[in-house]
């Protein structure tokens, strides 16, 4: 069980979750549950930070929340021997979700055709969803050949199987009372994916290499309980455009019900050679899939995948002795995804946006010598749109051209691990520290977010069967930003003007402050 109060206003919360599991020679039994209710502070508007009408750890909206349930039991039973492996895995998981969020204060009500005149109520989100999920999944891997030739051969397969039911809801809460004025989403969920994959791999003690693919199929059963939404049109008397219940060609019902399918083929091929003691190059590549959201699918369409192919080629260095060990890496990547998404502050959702590219490379260091220890990674992307840019989202944001950089992927990301272990007669005590580096992001309408560097130390004290520690996270007290935006927002009481303005602002979700936890661990098998 966890309380906290949070720093700052509006980010109490509770949390409680259990498991049980059952451990026998060749399977296993695990069993939980889990629930929470967090209040979260959302974004603030960075000028009204910086002109004193809202502090930092601050909120325009203390009605945002979160909570969630969720139980589920998994089985799994399966052998491993050095000529081979096979597993079984089943699962059975019920969720429950609830997520208010105000990204835009006042600004998304306008007066529909067909509405009666109204002010703006107020852009509070509702959004709720029930999913029940049931998975299967069985894999075995052979050795195939001569079990004694320095050359050997492994096959493996699988299959898997996983039903999805899922009621979503998405409404608009008046400002006033919290009573729902709109319903944005209401739909139940029906998906079956179905999935079949094979791999063979070679290894000669120099050269390693796998290749393998999938297939998969995905079918959708989609009931929309609001289907005729802003249903007005020349003639008709209506005040309630939402969900309506005629439309042009007469009386309807307010729901409809729409099936969709797809298939889709995933081959992928990974090369490892080691071209010196010390010195390996590494390769892989493939295509891969995923399904994009289901509102947008209509009657029997192919189930639009996002299409994607990646690609790395690196180098890696490896040495190690009793004393020493180093393990360095250096991997350039490209990804290439059809139909990306990138987030959209008015439905509080992702948008599909077109295509795009990312290019990058990734390096890291893992360095061990003696007591002392030392992990460091650092990536840098470069993240561009395609050629081909759905026309609503090019209308939404203007400056989202072909070649635009993609919103939100940062420039760079690093993190830095050093730890030291030493002993004084029965004493065990270990020493770390661990800096974070996320560098500049791209925002909408040509903004960039600034960016963040945090630090976090430790130290451990250990005395047979009882340990205790320190930690302390933000260790500098800098104040940054989690998060950054760039879209239009009017709160009145501190937007500063008296009317709803469509001039872009700066929206962040502030870091933690600095934080020093305290820990005691007992081992009493230890003691």
């Amino acid at each position: 069980v966890f309380r906290t109060d949070g720093y700052g206003d509006n980010r109490g919360g509770l949390r409680g979750s259990g498991v049980v599991r059952v451990d026998r020679d060749t399977w296993r039994v695990t069993a939980g549950f889990a629930g929470s209710r967090f209040d979260h502070a959302g974004l603030v508007r960075k000028v009204d930070v910086d002109e004193g009408r809202l502090d930092l750890y601050g909120t325009h909206d203390p009605r945002q929340s979160s909570a969630s349930q969720y139980a589920y039991a998994v089985a799994h039973a399966g052998e491993s021997s050095p000529d081979g492996s096979w597993s079984v895995t089943g699962s059975l998981s019920r969720r429950s979700t609830l997520l208010r969020t105000n990204f835009t204060g006042f600004l998304t009500d306008d007066r529909r055709p067909g509405e009666s005149a109204h002010d703006q109520r107020g852009d509070l989100l509702d959004q709720r969803s029930l999913g029940t999920t049931a998975h299967l999944e069985a894999q075995a891997r052979e050795l195939v050949g001569n079990p004694i030739s320095p050359t050997r051969w492994h096959v493996s397969a699988g299959v898997r199987g996983r039903l999805d039911q899922v009621d979503a809801v998405s409404l608009r809460l008046r400002d006033v009372d919290g009573v729902p004025y709109r319903t944005e989403l209401d739909l139940n969920l029906r998906q079956a994916d179905l999935a079949l994959w094979s791999a063979a791999e070679v290894d000669t003690g120099a050269v390693r290499a796998r290749l393998g693919g999938r297939a998969q199929s995905f079918l959708y059963e989609v009931t929309d309980h609001c289907a005729a939404q802003d249903g007005w049109f020349p003639g008709i008397e209506l005040d309630d455009v939402n969900c309506a219940d005629e439309d042009r060609n007469g009386v309807r019902r307010r729901d409809a019900t729409r099936t969709a399918g797809g298939l889709g083929f995933a081959p992928r091929g990974a090369l490892t050679w080691q071209v010196h003691p010390h010195h390996q190059l590494l390769a892989s590549g493939g295509r891969g899939f995923r399904s994009i959201e289901v509102v947008s699918l209509s009657e029997g369409e192919d189930a639009p995948f996002a299409g994607l192919w990646s690609g790395d080629v690196g180098w890696r260095w490896q040495t190690g002795n009793d004393k020493v060990y180093a393990d360095h890496r250096v991997v350039t990547f490209v990804t290439h995804v059809n139909r990306d998404l990138v987030f959209d502050e008015e439905s509080g959702a992702n948008l599909a946006a077109g295509s795009s590219t990312r290019w990058g490379a990734t390096a890291t260091s893992e360095l061990h010598v003696g007591p002392f220890r030392e992990h460091t990674s650092i990536t840098a992307t470069y993240a561009a749109f395609g050629d081909e840019l759905p026309p609503a989202y090019v209308a939404s944001f203007s400056d989202r051209q072909p070649g635009a950089l993609v919103p939100y992927v940062p420039v760079v990301l690093g993190r830095s691990d050093l730890s030291y272990t030493w002993t004084v007669k029965a004493l065990g005590l270990r020493h770390g520290v661990a800096g974070t580096l996320i560098g500049p992001r791209p925002l909408p309408l040509s903004e960039w977010a600034d960016p963040v560097f945090t630090l976090d130390a430790s130290t451990e004290l250990r005395w047979r069967g009882v340990e205790a520690g320190v930690a302390v996270t933000n260790l500098l007290g800098t104040r940054y930003n989690l998060a950054e935006y760039h879209f239009a927002s009017w709160f009145p009481d501190q937007s500063g003007t008296e009317f709803p303005t469509r001039i872009p602002a700066r929206h962040v979700s502030p870091g933690p402050p600095r934080a020093v936890m305290l820990s005691l661990t007992v081992h009493p098998a230890a003691m």
